[in-house]
């Protein structure tokens, strides 16, 4: 990797570790920040954090993240290129806690730059559309592509995939549709 890459690394990680300071003292509670490479190709979303998140403070940490991990495996996705987060951030679900939570996530998606959004759920779906510019209609598997803006891959939530088959099956499923974006294929 060149020189010029690990300085903008740099200059992400400095910006997301500020961003988790300021998140830390305005939320009520500790705040589950994101995780991964904050210069990530792929950038996954889903609403809020589970139990494991919570408490490791970081999203996709314990059972989320092994699930997420897997599925790159499979697809051949490198885990260097991924980054993920949670719409909400701290147990606290206030519309105040959202409204920071919301511009939080726009902040997050300013450093990272990815080239591809997974969004699990309606909820954060919507957040990130709002985000990118135009809200969009949710639907699972929906793709969207505008210029200059990341490509954003829909799916189902996150917690309902891993506990009903169904939409473990469709979570499956646009998992290897974002494979297959990521890939050129």
């Amino acid at each position: 990797m060149t020189d010029h890459f690990h300085l903008l690394a740099a200059k992400a990680n400095a910006e997301i570790d500020d961003l988790n300071r300021s998140l830390a003292a305005a939320c009520a509670s500790p705040p589950v920040v994101g995780s991964g490479e904050t210069l990530a190709d792929i950038f996954f979303v889903k609403e809020r954090p589970d139990a494991d998140e919570e408490s490791a403070k970081a999203a996709f940490a314990g059972s989320s993240g092994d699930v997420i991990l897997r599925a790159a495996e499979r697809l051949g996705l490198p885990p260097g290129a991924m980054y993920g987060t949670n719409l909400l951030k701290c147990r606290l679900r206030s519309p105040s806690c959202a409204d920071k939570c919301r511009a939080v996530l726009e902040q997050e998606l300013g450093i990272v730059q990815p080239r591809l959004v997974f969004a699990m759920g309606e909820v954060a779906f919507s957040a990130v559309s709002a985000v990118l510019g135009s809200p969009l209609e949710f639907s699972p598997g929906a793709t969207v592509r505008r210029v200059g803006r990341p490509t954003l891959i829909g799916s189902v939530d996150f917690d309902a995939a891993m506990t009903d088959e169904s939409a473990k099956r469709q979570l499956w499923r646009d998992l290897k549709l974002l494979g297959g974006v990521y890939s050129g294929r």
